[in-house]
């Protein structure tokens, strides 16, 4: 928990080429050992680049080893295998547990603080046949625009397998799984956020280890004791349901045709102490222009036909962001990657950079 990344490193989040990280079929231990072995250099930037973030955003150093050892305590508790493999990797890239916490726990330690950071817009629709596809853009800091990876993983010792992308040092982030059970995520904001709960980024990680279908998802959601506000949007073979998971509980939003989440609280149930991420959050004016386009849509025949909603420019409101280098250091927000997927074919999509600068050479396709 050093010195920040470098500035003079960045690069237009669509320039960047991710690591692609398959892992084979093996125990918590093995899974672990390789990816810590494979993304050791992308794991030690990530703790360097969050520990920069958490150290300009004032929360001191004692703060964000305390939050993240509570949550590694949480997930120990909570998914004795999961919690297994975080310390394999840990040890694989010579990292403690708790440092590599400061990324798997990164929405815990930033919601506690009360500071609201990046924002990201999703939509979800069902096919004719019934089946959910979903697509949506994952906002985040320029800084840490290089510190994504492809995330192929087979069935083995706690997971039926998986595919999408993760963060540098998580188990998994957006994505499907072999059953053909997906998730996206939209982080959300509340005067009640307390760090030492389960990361939410550990619960769309025991999703995709191990939801066989939108029941299991619902039960696996329900039973994390989670402490960050968040939206977990859940899309499988059998449909789709939008979750948003606040201190006073959690609120399902089912999916009867199309359906679009930004970054705040839509549930009447956990309107207390909600609040904006920031003062500059455009979050309800981004999810406006979503249902004006979504507007008389009864569902969808493909994730493609919703990422082309995601596409904006500088007369819209920023569904999709391109960063602006002439802003000061960690206020310099874009769209890292664009994500599609398809639950019946067990499909992700991935891209560096904004829908509306991507070309259509430029997806990475995966099956679970």
């Amino acid at each position: 928990m050093t010195a920040d990344i470098d500035s003079s490193a960045l690069v237009r989040p669509e320039r960047i080429r991710p690591v692609q990280l398959r892992l084979p079929s093996g125990t918590v231990e093995e899974r672990g050992r390789l990816r810590g072995e494979r993304l050791r250099p992308l794991i030690h930037d990530a703790i360097r680049g969050y520990s920069g973030l958490f150290d300009e955003l004032g929360i001191a150093e004692r703060r964000q080893v305390g939050a993240a050892a509570a949550s590694l305590e949480a997930l120990r508790c909570w998914d004795p295998l999961q919690h297994a493999e975080v310390v394999s990797v840990a040890l694989a890239a010579g990292v403690t547990p708790i440092e590599l916490m400061l990324v798997i726990a990164r929405t815990e330690i930033l919601a506690a603080a009360g500071q609201g950071q990046g924002e990201c817009s999703a939509l979800v629709a069902l096919t004719p046949e019934g089946s959910a596809v979903g697509a949506q853009t994952w906002d985040w800091h320029l800084e840490l625009s290089h510190l994504w990876h492809v995330n192929d993983v087979a069935s083995g010792e706690g997971t039926v397998g998986h595919v999408g992308f993760a963060e540098a040092g998580m188990l998994a982030k957006i994505g499907v799984n072999a059953a053909g059970v997906g998730v996206m995520l939209n982080i959300l904001a509340n005067d009640g956020d307390r760090c030492g709960g389960v990361p939410v980024h550990a619960v769309l990680t025991a999703v995709l280890n191990r939801a066989m279908s939108l029941d299991e998802a619902r039960n696996i959601i329900a039973t994390a004791p989670t402490s960050a506000s968040s939206t977990i949007t859940v899309v499988a073979p059998q449909g789709a349901f939008v979750v948003e998971i606040g201190p006073r509980g959690k609120a399902e939003q089912p999916v009867a045709g199309i359906a679009a989440h930004t970054n705040h609280f839509v549930a009447d149930a956990l309107q207390e102490g909600a609040r904006e991420l920031s003062a500059e959050t455009k979050s309800h004016e981004r999810l406006s222009l979503l249902d004006r386009r979504i507007d008389g849509m009864q569902g969808a025949d493909s994730a493609a036909e919703l990422t082309a909603l995601l596409r904006t420019t500088d007369r819209d409101a920023p569904v999709s962001l391109i960063a602006d280098f002439e802003k000061p250091r960690w206020k310099r927000p874009a769209t890292l990657v664009s994500v599609r997927m398809d639950a019946a074919a067990r499909s992700v999509g991935v891209a560096a950079g904004s829908p509306s600068m991507i070309g259509a050479g430029s997806w990475i396709s995966l099956h679970a």
